[in-house]
């Protein structure tokens, strides 16, 4: 039997809960599918960008899917997509 695992984190995170849930999430062990569903962390300022393109830069590990909402999130969404191309 597969155990699927979600992460909702978009709820106003901050860049170190956000880490942290991936890294919990990427070493997930069971045999389903690992999902995180990711919203925009706000009051970030002119920090915003590079944060969100932190966590982007995270899932090189690989996760089944990654669902990004938000306008700060497209940032993340983009650096997802980089790795995914190279």
């Amino acid at each position: 039997m597969n155990s699927n695992i979600i992460i909702d984190d978009t709820y106003n995170a901050n860049l170190v809960s956000t880490l942290a849930a991936i890294d919990y999430l990427t070493a997930f062990s069971g045999h389903g599918k690992r999902i995180f569903v990711f919203g925009d962390m706000l009051e970030l300022g002119d920090l915003s960008k590079e944060q969100h393109h932190k966590v982007g830069k995270c899932f090189e590990a690989g996760l089944d899917a990654v669902l990004c909402f938000g306008k700060e999130s497209m940032t993340t969404s983009n650096a997802i997509n980089d790795l995914r191309n190279k």
